[in-house]
């Protein structure tokens, strides 16, 4: 296998993304400050979680997070000698350094970046010789990464090391093993040197003591709703976009905050209009968003993801527009929808598909909605392109999920609560193109309540129904992507119809 270079810059991006910019990074305030506060409360002291672990789906903009933070506190960026403790960074990324046996490469690229930055500013600095850029791999690597990690915690005396390394589920789990006994654990126990992982999924630290100083934060969308596109309006004001804010909002509609679908969609639109972008283009261009998206994002970036797995594409795109699934109706849409040459896979064929998902972050188990799912994002950009490329499918879909959750509460009147919120979404987007908004909402409403009804008199959970009222009350008025979709005024009066549901009950059980 072939040695990786030790000479890196930080702001090199693996996995085919753009290599960063700082002028156009944008947003992630929140982010950059909690490592700013870790870098400050090590320069005057000692810091209660030195390891911070940023964690989400593709495209979500962890490796540019991460290149910029090494840039940002890279030494040579204007940041010498203080009265503070100056930083250094450096930046490892396991697409590059990611087999045990790149074990010795990667501390040869830790000690050059150190380097390279401390050189001048310490003439006398001596770093283990058999890190030298072209020293061979020694006999004994853990001696080496020994004496890196205790050269590298005496230096906290006197700097604030920022130590970046992204896309862990790129690295062996062996690899992983091995720096955190070697490398992290001896210079995290100083708590003055900052630790930031990213990847798919938060790691799962084997050392107690690095365990402990860990906190996972999770990456999500640069925009919560389609009325707060801040975050995306100011990587397009970086990219000199006119009207920024209006091209974001528009481009919410295809990508949902997404950083990177955001990007990609606006990249690939300046080619065919490099004269104007704006949100006309935008609307003008919805079968051209559609081929991108599906071509560029959702194949290119998020089916990367499925690695080996790659018969689980026409599932995905089978489930992509329910909200949370499992076995029953991951079969059921998959021959329904896709090939009915499924009905004859086993059901163990489902168990296994359902596994493989759960190996990438596309797919987790969420025990709040009591079923597997689709990551958010993925979701609604898959869902999205849906309705773009097949809009009837896309309401034949909706229906079909609606069928089945008005099955599922006769069944099993017990989980009515899930079934009935989750059946009203469905019937939100069964509904559109058949009738007005205000018909679409008359009709959410209606239904809602006739169903409450029914459930109140069905023999089998008249023991439950005040704890079922209280649910549903409950996980009602949290659902917001339920009021996002059906309008503010509509979801208040489903939320009155549980309230009245909830009062009625109290009366008759008080």
């Amino acid at each position: 296998m072939d040695k990786p270079s030790t000479i890196h810059d930080v702001r090199q991006i693996g996995g085919g993304y753009e290599d960063l910019i700082p002028e156009q990074f944008a947003d992630r305030e929140g982010e950059r400050l909690l490592i700013q506060r870790r870098v400050e409360a090590a320069r005057t002291g000692e810091v209660e979680y030195p390891l911070v672990e940023f964690y989400g789906v593709v495209g979500q903009g962890k490796s540019w997070l991460l290149s910029y933070l090494a840039h940002q506190y890279w030494f040579s960026n204007g940041r010498g000698p203080s009265p503070k403790k100056p930083t250094f960074s450096a930046k490892i990324d396991f697409d590059v350094f990611h087999t045990p046996s790149h074990s010795h490469s990667l501390l040869q690229s830790l000690t050059s970046q150190i380097r390279e930055q401390l050189t001048e500013a310490e003439p006398e600095l001596k770093l283990p010789r058999s890190l030298e850029k072209d020293a061979p791999p020694p006999e004994n690597v853990d001696a080496v990464a020994k004496e890196l990690a205790e050269f590298m915690a005496g230096l906290t005396d006197r700097y604030v090391p920022v130590l970046a390394f992204d896309a862990t589920e790129k690295a062996d789990e062996k690899l992983l093993d091995w720096l955190e006994e070697q490398v992290v654990y001896p210079i995290i126990r100083t708590n003055r040197a900052i630790f930031v992982f990213s990847g798919r999924l938060w790691h799962r630290w084997k050392i107690f003591e690095v365990r402990r100083r860990v906190e996972p934060v999770e990456l999500f969308p640069l925009d919560p709703k389609r009325e707060q596109v801040e975050g995306t309006a100011e990587l397009l004001t970086k990219l000199d976009v006119k009207r920024a804010e209006a091209v974001a909002r528009a481009l919410y509609d295809y990508a949902f905050g997404h950083p990177l679908a955001s990007k990609v969609i606006f990249k690939e639109l300046q080619e065919l209009a490099p004269e104007r972008i704006d949100e006309h283009t935008i609307e003008k261009n919805r079968d051209v968003i559609a081929e991108i998206v599906k071509d560029k994002v959702i194949e290119e970036r998020f089916f990367d993801e499925l690695g080996k797995h790659k018969y689980l594409e026409p599932l995905l795109w089978g489930v992509c527009i329910l909200r949370k699934f499992n076995p029953t109706p991951l079969r059921h849409f998959t021959v329904s929808f896709i090939d009915d040459e499924y009905e004859q896979k086993p059901g163990g064929f489902y168990l296994d598909a359902i596994r493989d998902m759960q190996d990438t972050t596309l797919v987790q188990w969420n025990s709040a909605a009591g079923g597997y799912t689709l990551d958010p994002v993925v979701r609604k950009i898959m869902a999205k392109n849906l309705s773009l490329q097949d809009p009837a499918e896309f309401r034949r879909r909706h229906q079909e999920a609606v069928e089945l959750y008005d099955k599922w509460i006769e069944q099993f009147p017990r989980n009515a609560v899930g079934f009935l919120i989750e059946r009203t979404f469905h019937r939100n987007w069964a509904l559109r193109d058949s009738k007005t908004q205000r018909e679409i909402g008359e009709t959410l409403v209606s239904e809602f309540d006739q169903i409450l009804k029914d459930v109140e008199k069905h023999p089998d959970v008249q023991w439950d129904l005040p704890d079922m009222a209280a649910a549903l009350n409950e996980e009602l008025t949290k659902d917001e992507e339920l009021e996002e979709v059906i309008s503010k005024d509509v979801f208040e009066e489903l939320v009155e119809c549980a309230e009245r549901f909830r009062e009625k009950l109290r009366g008759l059980w008080s």
